[in-house]
């Protein structure tokens, strides 16, 4: 009914081609959190759909509009071209191509927003398809929700299990669908205190509430952090913008009382940032990231200029990961320094050890342990020491693990240019509202999303990053400067 209703409301008054292209875009946004294969191919009909218009219908004549901001999207071209000349300075080159394949939307999409007549994607549609997205992420969960309590009802597994589950039926990555959740939270949170319909603020609420709820099942560390510091934020607009500072502190009172209670009732996410803690205070302990940010800086110290070319990152990192290997192994001391064929022991050592004991469970070696280190003549306190680091990077390596941050791998995939043409995606528009003096909140904070969950993950390496943060943010771009509206 609501979404008839959208419908209705945000299609009347198009012609037949502008109702097609914005039920494509709809299409789109509704299996973004479903299935990343399937929003690849309607990005490509998209495309398809945008050529066959600029050819037969606009005539190769162009919003001129849209042409005042040229540069803003040839920006993501010039940023596509710099990983094509990375191919020819790259020593695998079918893994170039691939990457040059994957990161073809740079390219693409950003010529559709420039050269497709959309001025009739205002604010108001933009809205309609934010509504779309919280929608989806709201059916999303519940259908993983009831997966899930089915689960834990009749074969006793844990409700977070959910998120296992998510991943086999949807084809989806619980960091990636923590950001769209982040971005329908603000748009949410907006709404809530700029519309005037009651009943739209009430589907609001209780698509923010499911919403919350929905990103502590998640179970990703940073997308409850970036939910929280995106909370902060819009306090602050609240009461500095709107001058609402009854409402604000209300609001500051209730998510606080709801994350106390979540810390309680989500025991399994409050418990990784304990344990994250633990494994950062604990000179035994360590988190995978730090040891692969470790890894990274060193790869990066020695192609930071232009890269290693575009299809030699994970190379360059495995190669990485084998060295630091080699320091750990170099670091475990034997009990007699006489003992023959210690560099074979101290393998066999830590491979033995390391599976006795989880990265999170350790904290030293048990009896058993110690046992096993003097039988193969090592030093226990140094095996100690490397152990958890040990097993981190074996991971890495079995996996071809990335960076899992995409600042880290855009230097070392193509240097300090395409890390600057990355950073412009962002800075370009900020620069633009700074001289316009205008700001719009929910956009500022899809950019925040992009730029916090890019330390903590390689977004640009994913469709499932690249669709969702090039579809978004060419939208919000469209709508802020290509059309004449008021910011919130």
């Amino acid at each position: 009914m609501i979404c008839n209703y959208l419908m209705m409301k945000y299609f009347k008054d198009l012609d037949v081609i502008q109702k097609i292209e914005l039920s494509l875009l709809t299409l789109l946004v509704i299996v973004i959190p479903f299935y990343w294969r399937v929003a690849s191919y309607m990005v490509m009909l998209l495309l398809l759909f945008g050529f066959l218009k600029i050819v037969f219908i606009q005539k190769f004549e162009f919003n001129k509009r849209q042409f005042e901001y040229t540069f803003a999207y040839l920006v993501f071209a010039a940023t596509w071209l710099v990983y094509l000349i990375g191919v020819f300075y790259s020593s695998d080159v079918s893994s170039a191509w691939e990457q040059i394949g994957k990161k073809l939307f740079f390219l693409l999409l950003p010529l559709y927003f420039l050269f497709s007549d959309l001025s009739f994607i205002t604010k108001d549609r933009l809205r309609y398809l934010l509504y779309v997205l919280t929608f989806s992420l709201v059916v999303v969960f519940l259908v993983d929700f009831s997966i899930a309590s089915f689960n834990h009802i009749f074969y006793e597994k844990t409700m977070y299990s959910y998120v296992v589950a998510k991943a086999k039926i949807f084809d989806s990555h619980h960091t990636y669908t923590s950001m769209y959740i982040c971005l329908a939270i603000v748009f949410l949170f907006v709404e809530i205190f700029t519309v005037e319909s009651a009943k739209t603020k009430l589907v609001d609420i209780i698509c923010s509430v499911i919403l919350v709820i929905s990103i502590f099942f998640q179970n990703s560390r940073a997308g409850i952090l970036c939910m929280t510091l995106l909370f902060i934020a819009l306090i602050i607009w609240v009461v500095f913008v709107l001058k609402k500072k009854k409402i604000a502190l209300c609001v500051f009172l209730s998510i606080s009382v709801f994350i106390v209670a979540s810390c309680f009732v989500f025991k399994n996410s409050f418990n990784r940032f304990v344990d994250t803690f633990h494994k950062l205070t604990n000179e035994n302990k360590t988190d995978t990231r730090v040891v692969l940010y470790q890894i990274a800086k060193s790869v990066i110290g020695t192609c930071y200029a232009f890269g290693t070319g575009t299809g030699d990152r994970l190379d360059a990192l495995v190669n990485g990961y084998y060295d630091y290997k080699d320091e750990l192994l170099n670091k475990i001391e034997p009990v007699n320094p006489d003992i023959e064929n210690f560099d074979t022991l101290k393998i066999k050592c830590l491979d033995s050890i390391s599976n006795m004991f989880s990265t999170s469970s350790f904290d030293s070696l048990n009896e058993e342990a110690i046992i096993i280190a003097e039988d193969y003549g090592c030093q226990p306190q140094t095996v100690e020491a490397n152990l958890i680091k040990y097993k981190i990077v074996n991971s890495a390596i079995k996996n071809e693990a990335n960076s899992h941050n995409q600042y880290f791998d855009t230097l070392i995939s193509v240097g300090i240019i395409g890390l600057l043409l990355m950073l412009s995606f962002f800075v370009l528009p900020l620069v633009l509202m700074i001289k316009r003096k205008k700001y719009d909140i929910v956009y500022l904070s899809f950019m925040f999303i992009i730029l916090f969950n890019a330390v903590f993950e390689s977004i640009f390496e994913r469709q499932l990053g690249i669709i969702f943060f090039l579809l978004f943010h060419l939208l919000f771009f469209h709508v802020t400067f290509c059309q004449n509206n008021k910011l919130c």
